[in-house]
């Protein structure tokens, strides 16, 4: 390896014995392999995770969506008895106002 103030003449290129390097090779091939089937272990993973969370989103959307529309058919049922309530008032108040025109013209005919 190269050090600090050392000549590069100085430094030893010579390479390790044959079966040294093979057994290298061999080793390393098999880290390789293993690198290789770790990350397509990782990917499932991040695959599965992925899919679990559009699932999961999807379902939630959905459930809000559920909400949404009782919310809505409440608020509409709420809003048709109000207008009923009105309409009824309405009527009464129309009712009363007929009485006593009724009640006057009867008085001014009398």
């Amino acid at each position: 390896p190269l050090r600090l103030g050392v000549a590069p003449s100085e430094v030893d290129f010579t390479l390790p014995p044959l079966h040294v390097i093979k057994k290298a090779n061999v080793v390393f091939g098999d880290f390789n392999k293993l690198a290789t089937k770790m990350d397509e272990i990782d990917k499932k993973k991040m695959q599965a995770e992925m899919n679990l969370a559009k699932r999961v989103q999807e379902e939630f959307k959905s459930t809000l969506d559920n909400q949404m529309v009782g919310v809505r058919a409440q608020r509409q049922a709420e809003i048709e008895a109000k207008a009923r309530q009105l309409e009824e008032s309405i009527a009464k108040q129309q009712q009363h106002q007929n009485d006593e025109q009724s009640k006057r013209v009867a008085h001014m005919k009398a």
